[in-house]
């Protein structure tokens, strides 16, 4: 029998104390795990949403509800601007572009956007199937739109007033599909897009008829600025001296970020922790066991066994529990994110990425790994250390 096999069923000889070692240590990862990638992955997801926008102007409220409503699609908006003193900012000195939104109504409880080209080519959307739309009531789908819905080029349907499923009918307007949008991993796969003036016709806010543009509103513009001068004065400009908002996506994400922060910070040290009570659970385990073993320890180094395979036999039972830990926790952890997988697409958007060994899962498994060594560092050398004769005699 070699040391693999004797330290084998040296664990599974200790079913109750194995699995418990096993259980806490399996926590602690798959917590980390779940933790590490939700985080991880909503930092990229704001990251490459707010790409090429440097400041939002909006009506007047919350800043942070601003951002996200306009830029992430996961709030209500805080209102509407008229559209001749949007218009102001176009023309700033400092404004390379200027992107507006309107919206209001939804399909199947995702949002419809009346906006223009620019904001496809913002996030590099590509029209996969059918064209891009040239008149009101044209839409394009984004990839999940499309998938969710089943709708094709050529189908029509009514939108909901509101951005709830059940929001009241516009049964006197229909949208025609017109295009499909590739999949851009940005808010752009979640959204219905279509000219502006389709938003302004569904709620008889504007027609041919009409000349007077001071009926006319959208809700927000996405501004990028020609250089950082405008970052100095435009929002202080907006702020004091219009009935507009304007709000930076980067600040008003990072002071997000820093309240998030605490939560998940507390979730770390609640997965440290599990790990660090598995590593105690290893070493009282390994220790015990140790006491129990003396006699049998004692006649393998009688039978020819060295002091080194002795310690290699010990350090071998911890690291087996370590490496089963470790893949329960990893197993649980992707389970774990596979079932919030469907909430966080409905509510954010995004969906975390599954069966990915990356340079994190490795440098966790190391650091287990370390854990279980240094565990049974002490009851290894003592084990080895034993004194074979006073221990055979005592037997």
């Amino acid at each position: 029998m070699n040391l693999l096999q004797v330290s084998w069923k040296n664990v599974t000889g200790r079913p109750l104390s194995s699995s418990l070692s096993i259980l806490i240590l399996a926590l602690g990862v798959s917590l980390i795990t779940v933790v590490f990638r939700i985080s991880d992955q909503l930092k990229e997801n704001f990251t490459s949403n707010m790409t090429g926008i440097d400041m939002v102007v909006g009506a007047k409220g919350s800043p942070l509800q601003l951002i996200l409503s306009a830029v992430f699609h996961i709030d209500v908006p805080t209102g509407n601007i008229p559209l001749l003193e949007a218009q102001s900012i176009l023309k700033n000195r400092y404004v390379k572009r200027a992107i507006p939104l309107s919206y209001g109504d939804s399909y199947q409880g995702y949002r419809i956007i009346g906006t223009d080209i620019s904001y496809l080519n913002l996030y590099k959307g590509v029209i996969t199937a059918g064209q891009i739309f040239s008149s009101p009531l044209e839409v394009v789908l984004g990839a999940k739109v499309a998938e969710f819905t089943q709708l094709v080029v050529g189908d029509t349907f009514e939108s909901a007033h509101g951005l709830e499923t059940e929001g009241m009918k516009h049964d006197e307007v229909r949208f025609k599909v017109v295009g499909l949008i590739s999949v851009t991993g940005t808010v752009l796969d979640q959204l219905i897009i279509t000219p502006t003036e389709s938003v302004w016709e569904v709620h008889d806010n504007h027609s041919s008829d009409i000349q007077e543009e001071t009926l006319q509103e959208i809700t927000a513009l996405l501004v990028k600025f020609a250089s950082p001068m405008g970052l100095i004065q435009l929002p202080r400009f907006i702020n004091s001296s219009t009935s507009m908002q304007a709000a930076l996506p980067a600040y008003e994400i990072s002071k997000l970020f820093s309240l998030l922060g605490i939560g998940i910070d507390i979730l770390y040290y609640i997965a440290y922790l599990l790990v660090g009570v598995a590593g105690l659970s290893l070493w009282i385990t390994m220790t015990n066991a140790l006491k129990e073993r003396q006699y049998e320890l004692a006649l393998m180094r009688t039978y020819g066994a060295t002091k080194s395979q002795i310690f290699i036999s010990v350090i071998q039972e911890s690291l087996m529990l370590g490496a089963a830990g470790f893949i329960a926790g990893y197993s649980l952890g992707q389970l774990g994110l596979a079932i919030i997988n469907p909430s966080l697409v409905s509510e954010y958007g995004f969906a975390v990425k599954l069966i990915t060994f990356d340079s994190f899962d490795l440098t966790l498994s190391v650091a287990v790994f370390s854990i279980c060594f240094i565990s049974a560092l002490t009851p290894a050398i003592r084990a080895s250390r034993k004194d074979i004769s006073a221990t055979l005699s005592d037997k």
